[in-house]
């Protein structure tokens, strides 16, 4: 009995080995499978990969014409599902979900993926609430690319506010207003945040900015909307003027308490563009 336990033993030792990153499935299955479809595989493939060093996952869909709608073989849930166990997957850093249509709710199964640094869930269908099941990746999560989703709004600064840790964000294609996006840079984000894409609507708006407020400010006006307060009527008039040159829509008439908001709003609208321009794109070594 003890011979027949020990071959066994070393029968599952074989097992785990072959299975484990590096051994012969390991390898082979790396070769068959598709690099970039949601499609290949099950629960059954992904949980053979249990307890090993797997860091890289891509479950992403293929692309495909408007006017095709792939529907995966299995829900996406089912196959996200095998993720979600304890200590099981603590060596995964980067996950791919690109293309693969989810509900906000899906994300929660990747709660347990404790090493997550990189989730890339563009072109999925979530939204804001999604984002919520991600705020447990605080301490590990650097990068994430939400590009093409329309759900995701202004809203979306809440949750990512959370995020510490985040260095890189893709907002390609999202709902995100531009003054959504002056929040988020300027109050929700890290300092170190780069904004490696953005919607079109805001990357129009900061390639014309030069229409919408002075760009070059002369020592002798504001700067700095934190000095605006001891201003009389006649200075609040005269700095807006300056912007108006540059912005017809800017009303110089009104009330000190009106023009004092409208300078302020010009001002910190301009601050927190120039903090959107210094952090967008990749960081210039």
């Amino acid at each position: 009995m003890k011979e027949r336990g020990s071959a066994v033993d070393k029968g599952t030792s074989l097992l785990q080995e072959s299975f484990a990153v590096g051994g012969p499935v390991y390898r082979a299955l790396k070769e068959l499978l598709p690099q970039n479809d949601f499609h290949c595989w099950s629960p059954e493939l992904l949980d053979s990969f249990r307890g090993s060093e797997l860091r890289f996952l891509d479950l992403s869909t293929p692309s495909s014409p408007p006017s095709e709608i792939l529907i995966p073989d299995k829900p996406p849930a089912l196959i996200l599902r095998s993720l979600y166990q304890q200590d099981q997957f603590v060596a995964l850093t980067t996950l791919s979900l690109r293309n693969t249509q989810l509900s906000n709710n899906d994300l929660s199964l990747l709660m347990l993926l404790t090493s997550l640094a990189d989730l890339d869930i563009s072109n999925t269908g979530l939204g804001v609430h999604s984002l919520h099941h991600i705020v447990c990746h605080h301490r590990t999560l650097v990068q994430l690319n939400l590009s093409h989703n329309q759900g995701m709004d202004d809203d979306c600064r809440v949750p990512l506010a959370a995020l510490p840790k985040l260095a890189r964000i893709y907002l390609r294609g999202t709902n995100i207003s531009m003054p959504g996006l002056r929040r988020l840079v300027t109050g929700a984000l890290p300092g170190n945040c780069r904004l490696l894409s953005l919607p079109n609507h805001c990357i129009t708006y900061l390639n014309n900015r030069e229409s919408h407020y002075s760009m070059d400010i002369p020592d002798s006006y504001a700067h700095d909307p934190k000095k605006l307060e001891n201003m009389n009527l006649p200075e609040l008039k005269r700095n807006l003027e300056l912007h108006a040159r540059a912005n017809s829509e800017i009303l110089l008439t009104g009330s000190k308490s009106e023009l004092f908001n409208r300078l302020n709003n010009v001002l910190q609208s301009r601050l927190a563009d120039a903090r959107i321009i210094k952090v967008l794109g990749r960081e210039g070594r």
